[in-house]
């Protein structure tokens, strides 16, 4: 027999928390941009939080990172940069 669980009581109130793992990796670059926007402006109301090793991850504005390589997250920028 199935059991039905609702968390919706115990959620605090607030905004929503939205966690993506890579939610890019199989998009043409187009779809990538896109996407990128799109979570840009979700962040403006909830909290996300995103994996990715995408570009464009590296150019939105006032993202905190975690550099899990020490000087990855620079070399990325400096990268980025160079195209502009």
């Amino acid at each position: 027999m199935a059991t039905t669980v609702c968390l919706l009581p115990v959620l605090p109130p607030g905004p929503l928390t939205v966690l993506l793992d890579e939610p890019d990796l199989h998009l043409d670059i187009p779809s990538q941009a896109n996407l990128w926007k799109q979570l840009v402006d979700l962040a403006k109301r909830e909290q996300v939080i995103v994996t990715s090793h995408s570009v464009f991850a590296v150019a939105v504005p006032g993202a905190a990172y975690i550099d899990l390589v020490p000087g990855y997250l620079a070399e990325c920028r400096k990268s980025v940069e160079g195209l502009r």
